[in-house]
């Protein structure tokens, strides 16, 4: 009797040591991620000449439908035409010019109803923000943000449709 109970701990052992084994062999561990510094990614991201457009999808039941798009473009600073490449033009012609737009068909309340969120915002060189106006529409709402570095204060108006 002992011998059938150690025999059957032996194979326990070696089942549960067969197991991790294969799982560390199928699943190994996941590879450590590099951090980078915000102004290396920063210039990587103002670098792109290239609009981009990244698609938005609602999941539902492991299906994929998609509600809408994300586009994105900057516009880098316009060089001075003096020898020394400074601007000739004055303030504007050193900043990123940055237009963005989201547009999603979203369903709130089971009413369906269009997101729109239209941006441009400025960066300096050193790629601090400056400048920003953005407008959100919501079906018939509207919300207006616009912002400066220069006043340091925000003006936020929101609008709708009269009745």
């Amino acid at each position: 009797m002992l011998n059938k109970v150690f025999a059957g701990l032996v194979i326990a052992f070696w089942a549960g040591m067969m197991t991790a084994l294969v799982r560390v062999d199928v699943y190994p561990t996941a590879a450590p991620l590099e951090s980078y510094s915000t102004d290396r990614v920063l210039r990587k991201v103002f670098s792109n000449p290239e609009p981009v457009r990244l698609n938005v999808y609602y999941i539902e039941n492991r299906v994929e439908h998609p509600i809408g798009f994300f586009k994105i473009s900057i516009e880098p600073p316009k060089l001075g035409n003096n020898p020394d490449g400074e601007s000739a033009t004055g303030p504007e012609e050193g900043t990123y010019k940055v237009t963005s737009e989201l547009r999603m068909r979203l369903v709130p309340f089971g009413l369906p109803s269009q997101l729109l969120v239209k941006g441009q915002s400025d960066f300096n060189k050193k790629l601090e923000l400056e400048s920003f106006n953005f407008v959100t529409t919501l079906g018939d709402r509207r919300v207006v943000t616009v912002a400066s570095r220069v006043t340091t204060s925000t003006l936020l108006e929101m609008t709708a449709p009269r009745r």
